[in-house]
């Protein structure tokens, strides 16, 4: 009944939700690409069903599942396991780089609301 009472609603979130899985993958090519990992497709594909099903798992955070879908992936193709590390290093950092972020505009937006005088 949703997409029957607000279709551009729905709409709306079934086009963001493909524009993240569009960026999710071309992140996933860059970094292979900037590692200069060369994969055919249907590799390629087999690591990222691995990657979202690892973060599936029931572990606090996905704490490891991810590093251990990728590792699994690279040694059943044949692939250098080194890669892996570089690999899990930047995937880690663009997550590190995300939550500074975060911080220093929740950092920004607490001290303006607090100069404005709202203390909720």
């Amino acid at each position: 009944s949703f997409f029957i009472n607000k279709p551009k609603t729905f709409y709306f979130t079934i086009l963001v939700s493909i524009l993240g899985w569009a960026g999710m993958l071309v992140e996933l090519l860059l970094i292979l690409a900037f590692l200069k990992i060369e994969i055919p497709m249907i590799d390629f594909v087999y690591l990222v069903v691995a990657m979202r099903l690892a973060l599936l798992l029931p572990v606090p955070g996905g704490i490891g599942t991810m590093e251990a879908a990728i590792f699994w992936v690279f040694t059943s193709l044949g692939l250098n396991t080194f890669d892996v590390v570089g690999m899990i290093a930047l995937i880690r950092l663009r997550d590190l780089v995300i939550v500074l972020f975060g911080m220093i505009a929740f950092h920004y937006l607490m001290k303006r609301s607090i100069w404005l005088g709202r203390q909720d």
